[in-house]
This record gives C-alpha cells, structure tokens and sequence, in this order.
C-alpha cells in the first residue's frame, strides 16, 4: 500500500535487480534511448511495458552505483538557501528540502515529507505549495537530491499522484506537477532543468513540461529568463493512464535532454524544446521534484509514488 493509501513506509532494502533494456545498455549507463519520434508516440500500450509496482519491495529496481551520495550546504547563486525549509536527509540516499519561495502572494506554511519505500528504488513524497517555475520567480514544492558531478542518465515511474482537489486561483481543478530535476542551488529562485509529468486533469493543456529556468529568479513574465518545452493532447501520452508514466533526465557535458515514457523502454522526447544547453559547472543537484498545484493555493498538498529509479547513485550503507 502507498503513501496515497496513507500507509506508513517501510525502509527495507531490496536486492539490486536489473535495469529497463535502453537500448542494450547496462544499469546506470547512459546509453542511447530508445526514441520515438515526435509525430510518432510512445510505442507499447498503456498497459503493457514494466508494469505497475508495489510498495512491499516487488518492484524492477533500477540502477548502479555511480558515485557516493551527495549532501547539502554548499552555497548556491543567491547566496545562500533564503527561503528554502528545513534540509533533511529522510534516506541513505536523497536528501530532502522544502522550497518555500513566495509565489501566489503566500509561501508553504508546512514542512513536505519524504517516506522510504525500497531505499534506492522508490520514494512517496507530500509536497506542499503551488509549483516549480512558470508562473513563479520562486519556486514551492519538495525536492530529493544527490549531488552528481559529470554526465548523469536518470529516470523514474511515476506511478501516483494526487493533489486532493487542489484548485487553481480561478477556482477550477489544477494538476500535481512531478518529475526529475537538476539544479544550481538550493535556493527558491535557483535556475534548474526538470522534466515533470501533470497528473490527468481537464483542465490543463499539457501532459508533460521540459522546463529550463536559466536565470535566478526568471519565470514566464520575465522574456527570456524561463523556457519550456510540452507533450500535449497531440500525443498518445498525452491521455497519462497512471501508473504508466515515466520520466528520464540526461546530462551529457552542457547539454540536458528530457524524455517521457509508458513503459520505461521506448522514449518520446517534448516538443517545442527537447534540450537545453547550461554551462552550469561539473557538480549540481539531481532527484525528484514535486509540487501541488499549478497557478493554485500556496498551501496546496500533494502526495506522489515514485517507484523504479535508475540511474542515481547507490545509497550509503546502513
């Protein structure tokens, strides 16, 4: 049972198992996705692929020991982490910080969660505020990170989400956005790249966004301080039939490439923009990103299972 199921997660580790096939490539390397293109959608049904994972340890993780797990406190673009909650290191692996950036004229009033399921495999998150750039020089939500340096390849199912009725400020429903992230610093204001996946809702355009905010503080009503590149209604994916939804995040040198996925093997990268170039140095901040509610309440909650994680380092001993 889930976090969304208000179960409490257990910490039990799992025996390392193998990895989605991408491309013949082993476990955590980067290897060349299988990509479809643009016009072509997501090969693979909605139901078939890797399939739904469980919170009791029966779940295909992923990945290999890249390089020893990160920690907080070095500083970042603005000069420190103003405006960011508590920093907590909820698991051998991730450490978690709450943004609480001021957006929607109000800033998180509580502290998000983060519940170990399988260390290294998978991860229920609660997230309060409204969202992850965009409409926000600031950013609110929660975010579990490790510091890589050099090239990375991650990627993650995002089996659940659920913001329980969160709504926009003109009082219809508004998505859970969450994904993976890379970020300068740990600021509100930080630039980062994230790829994040919007749970189903009618009243949203956009399944996926591929966002860059490439200055400290830019969002959409600063010109060319925030980009963003989409899937929409004009991709198969765009109908997101939980749990069959994945994200993927790339680093290769100065380039950062983004990819949504039914099945964890085949690939469709977003249009509008599919990369971004940073020249942001060789050691940043890397994990799962989470936010409650797009345009929405600041104190907004939400809660999301992330299972299958590849890529990221292997955690610390017990």
């Amino acid at each position: 049972m889930g976090l969304l199921a208000l179960a409490t997660a257990c910490g039990a580790d799992a025996a390392a198992p193998s990895s989605p096939s991408i491309a013949g490539g082993a476990a955590g390397q980067s290897a060349g996705p299988v990509v479809v293109s643009d016009t072509g959608g997501a090969n693979g049904g909605l139901g078939g692929g890797a399939g739904t994972s469980t919170t009791t340890g029966g779940m295909a993780m992923a990945g290999a020991a890249v390089a020893a797990a990160g920690t907080a406190g070095s500083a970042d673009s603005t000069g420190g982490t103003a405006g960011a909650g508590t920093v907590t290191p909820d698991s051998r692996l991730f450490t978690s910080v709450d943004f609480k950036g001021e957006c929607r004229h109000g800033v998180p009033e509580l502290d998000g969660e983060t519940h170990v399921v399988v260390e290294g495999a998978g991860y229920d998150v609660v997230a309060y505020g409204s969202e992850m750039g965009h409409h926000c020089g600031q950013d609110q939500g929660r975010f579990l990170y490790v510091e890589l340096t050099g090239d990375f390849d991650v990627w993650v199912q995002v089996a659940a989400m659920n913001n329980f009725g969160a709504l926009h400020f003109k009082g219809h429903t508004t998505p859970v956005k969450s994904g993976l992230m890379v970020r300068q610093g740990l600021a509100p204001a930080d630039p980062y790249i994230a790829i994040h996946a919007a749970s189903p809702d009618p009243n949203y355009p956009d399944a996926f966004h591929f966002d860059m905010r490439r200055e400290v503080g830019g969002w959409l009503g600063l010109e060319g301080t925030f980009s963003y590149g989409y899937l929409n209604s004009s991709q198969p994916i765009f109908l997101r039939q939980l749990p069959n939804i994945w994200v993927r995040l790339q680093r290769i040198g100065n380039l950062f490439k983004a990819y949504a996925s039914q099945d964890g093997q085949s690939w469709l990268p977003p249009q509008g923009h599919a990369e971004y170039t940073a020249d942001w140095g060789s050691s940043l901040y890397v994990g799962l990103s989470s936010a409650s509610a797009p345009e929405g309440e600041f104190n907004a909650k939400s809660a999301t299972e992330f299972r299958n994680l590849a890529g990221f380092p292997a955690p610390s001993p017990p």
